[in-house]
């Protein structure tokens, strides 16, 4: 039974990858994330991201940057030849929210935070405290609607504000959302918004029946009813408790009342994302056939590289070994320049006269090669060995001298069937090129 499990655990029938961390939809206040992932056989690698890695039975991938408000992180596994499996491409959905002092719910720290990042209105005060249950001020709640609306995508509004408050001096971002939809919007009081009044119930009724076109509102005059008196387009909308018209309505109130009025689904319950393992050849023999075939293939190129280096070396002088047997073969039937046809009857030789002997100047001793100057450079942010090789040698593709200069690793990673080398160099590591290695008779300089 044992030995079954472990077939199927290979040939990827019970095989599989989970997300344990983040779940899907989570929100978090952090500005980095850490992804952790199970799976059940150290086999294939994970690309997150631009992050790429061994997969593991248990991998951890640190420090995923997160902006403020959605994030999307794709994820997709590559099987043991790191080839990308389309199939297990999975989209993790990442809410980063405002740090918030006090408790909130997280639909609120998500209408919070949405505020914040797209309109430039806080709703937190200088200590990052909601204060969720204080009564809510009057540009605050209109906010409140204008953004519901903007949210769901409802049609409507006139463009522009066409009512003038000389009251709103200051509160250039509460303007510019609300000229986005300005519907909503209150008749001017003396030709005042009044912005820093505090919300009460007939307040809040009013204002949503002026939304429908000025139908269904409770009180069209300064006149207040000791009970408060909910239209019937509402009554699914206002909490059935609200009797007091005067009450005044917290912030909490007001982001639940908004939320029902406009139809916005609550937040997304976080779940685990299961994910199938990148694709393992057929049968683990043909695994292992084609990794000794490729190991034969090396070891042969290895041993003829050696074979033909030994017949250079081993060649008289003048004479220049071939590279391969049949390039030697050809080279052998071609006659030389000048010498007679095949076949043909050689001519006599003669003896080549002596030369005579004049007196000549005494052997000049060959003047020593210059030794090579080196300088030291420092590695900026932002430099790459391909870029420091442009500017000191003039060509790009001198990296390699770089990294043989300095015994820097050359590493090699394959990418859908694409070999790609790298060196690995971090800012401030300190590089030895020559001090004259684009060849001019001044000293090359990287800006």
């Amino acid at each position: 039974m044992g030995r079954l499990v472990g077939w199927l655990l290979l040939t990827g029938v019970l095989w599989g990858i989970t997300v344990t961390y983040p779940p899907q939809d989570t929100l978090v206040t952090d500005p980095s994330l850490t992804v952790t992932l199970a799976a059940d056989a150290n086999y294939g690698f994970y690309y997150l991201n631009n992050h790429i890695g061994p997969l593991r039975k248990h991998t951890v991938i640190p420090n995923i940057p997160l902006r403020m408000g959605s994030n999307d992180l794709w994820l997709s596994l590559l099987n043991h030849e790191r080839f990308v499996d389309p199939t297990t491409r999975r989209q993790i959905r990442v809410y980063r929210a405002l740090p918030i002092a006090d408790a909130v719910t997280p639909f609120e720290a998500y209408v919070i935070t949405e505020l914040a990042v797209h309109h430039n209105i806080s709703l937190l005060n200088t200590h990052n405290q909601a204060q969720i249950t204080e009564p809510i001020r009057k540009r605050d709640w209109y906010a409140l609607i204008v953004w519901a609306m903007l949210h769901t995508n409802r049609s409507g509004g006139l463009g522009r504000i066409h009512r003038r408050y000389t009251d709103m001096l200051g509160y250039e971002p509460y303007v510019a959302l609300y000229n986005r939809y300005p519907t909503p919007l209150p008749p001017p009081f003396k030709g005042q918004f009044i912005p820093n009044a505090y919300m009460t119930r007939v307040d809040c009724v009013n204002s949503l029946g002026l939304f429908q076109n000025g139908q269904d509102q409770s009180a069209t005059t300064h006149h207040i009813d000791d009970v408060l008196v909910v239209p019937q387009s509402l009554a699914a909308v206002i909490p059935n408790d609200w009797v007091a018209p005067l009450q005044l309505v917290s912030k909490r109130d007001a982001i639940a009342i908004v939320k029902r009025y406009a139809t916005i689904p609550d937040r997304p319950i976080p779940q685990m994302i299961e994910m199938p393992a990148p694709a393992i050849p057929n049968t683990v023999p043909q695994r292992f056939a084609s990794e000794w075939v490729a190991y034969g293939r090396s070891r042969l190129t290895h041993y003829r590289d050696w074979l033909f280096q030994a017949r250079r070396q081993s060649a008289p002088d003048g004479a220049t070994a071939s590279t391969t047997p049949a390039a030697a073969k050809k080279t052998a039937e071609i006659p030389p320049v000048g010498a007679p046809p095949i076949g043909a009857s050689p001519k006599p030789v003669l003896a080549p006269k002596k030369p005579t002997e004049t007196p000549s100047s005494p052997p000049q001793k060959p003047s020593p090669a210059p030794s090579t100057e080196w300088q030291t450079i420092q590695v900026k942010p932002g430099d790459s060995i391909q870029k420091i090789a442009k500017c000191y040698y003039g060509d790009p593709q001198e990296w390699r001298s770089i990294a043989e200069d300095n015994a820097l690793p050359i590493k090699t990673v394959t990418i859908n069937g694409r070999v790609n080398h790298y060196v690995h160099i971090v800012p401030n590591q300190s590089l030895r090129v020559p001090l004259n290695a684009g060849g001019g008779e001044t000293p090359m300089a990287c800006d």
